[in-house]
């Protein structure tokens, strides 16, 4: 048994060797020199058209202007892109006629009209979209984003705010008067929480309101801040109706306030009454400046009042000017008055006329 295993295992597989040509290795065949491929004919290629070449058509704008011309947001100016960060910026007012402020609106699509709820500095505001979101490259200062859209609690604090802010008004007015203090107290604004309360008042002189906020803090039982406020701006916050008809405009459309000088009154040849001059606010009107910068261009080629001038029926001073017309009234050297156009008068030689005094109109401070 032990002599067929050994034998079977120097066998390997045990089955016969192969014998003759079969044992001997296969004859390697030569390698084979490569034929070479027959030359391949070139393709025609197609004529080349010399034409002009077709125009592209303009780019699309990155983002749709606004229709209504207040897109800040949008800039195309050519070059390098400005450093920053890229921001979905938008631009939202707490008040009607308000100043707009810049906040990070993240991944809301915000059109105007639209109402948010922002971070303030005393905390959560809501406020109105003024301009809609858009990108914009920004050179990476904080600003303050936008929060959410309202919901139903929100709207409910707003009303409650509302109805809560009148009270406070009648509170605060009553203990105004009840102190003999020269003041008027234009508004009462409650932020979103309902924790605090803030008091805006007019007044010409400076006043110590610590008394007060601290006998209003006792009765509201919130905390209590009380600004005051310029003359104009009282007038911004009540609201009225102007002598046009219509509502004021820096309760409606003015963000900001321009200075206003006599001097506008003057170069449009408006009467010096401060009856008419001057707004509900005792100063002078801000419509004052919205044609002014016209009435000063339109003067440019018109002689002055009192200037001597030769006429066609004769020498005279120029008594009146027209201004939008180009007309100037002339009182003639013998006698009368007479209207002329601005071409048909010529400049004489005399003593320059008496320049028109500066300064304010007596009543009226300016703005």
């Amino acid at each position: 048994m032990s002599r067929g295993r050994r034998g079977r295992r120097r066998g390997g597989s045990g089955g016969p060797r192969p014998q003759g040509d079969a044992a001997q290795p296969a004859q390697q065949r030569p390698p084979q020199p490569p034929q070479a491929r027959p030359p391949q004919q070139a393709r025609p290629q197609p004529p080349i058209d010399d034409g002009p070449i077709p125009e592209l058509p303009p780019e699309p704008p990155l983002l749709p202007r606004d229709p209504d011309g207040e897109d800040v947001f949008l800039g195309e100016e050519e070059g390098p892109p400005p450093p920053g960060q890229l921001v979905n910026l938008v631009g939202a007012r707490f008040r009607e006629a308000g100043r707009m402020f810049e906040f990070d609106a993240g991944d809301l699509r915000l059109d105007r009209g639209d109402r948010v709820v922002v971070e303030t500095d005393a905390g959560l505001a809501l406020a109105t979209i003024a301009i809609a979101s858009g990108r914009r490259m920004m050179q990476g200062y904080g600003l303050r984003r936008v929060v959410r859209r309202p919901d139903a609690n929100d709207l409910r604090q707003e009303s409650r705010n509302q109805r809560r802010e009148q009270d406070a008004l009648r509170l605060c007015r009553e203990r105004v008067r009840a102190r003999n203090m020269e003041a008027q107290v234009a508004r009462a604004e409650y932020v979103h929480g309902g924790g605090k309360v803030t008091f805006h008042v007019s007044s010409e002189q400076r006043l110590d309101f610590r008394d007060l906020m601290r006998e209003l803090g006792q009765e509201l039982h919130v905390r209590i801040d009380v600004r005051q406020v310029g003359a104009r701006d009282a007038a911004k916050l009540v609201g009225a109706i102007g002598d046009c008809g219509r509502e004021l405009c820096c309760s409606t459309f003015l963000p900001r306030f321009e200075p206003v000088s006599i001097r506008a009154a003057k170069d449009q040849n408006l009467p010096l009454n401060p009856a008419k001059l001057a707004g509900h606010c005792g100063r002078l009107k801000c419509c004052l400046v919205y044609e002014h910068s016209q009435y000063v261009e339109a003067k440019k080629g018109l002689p002055r009042h009192g200037a001597p001038v030769s006429t066609p029926k004769g020498d005279g001073r120029v008594a009146d000017v027209d201004i939008l017309r180009g007309r100037i009234r002339v009182a003639l050297q013998e006698g009368g008055f007479e209207t002329f156009q601005v071409g048909e008068l010529r400049p004489m030689g005399g003593p320059p006329p008496e320049p028109e005094p500066e300064g304010s109109l007596p009543g009226v401070p300016e703005g």
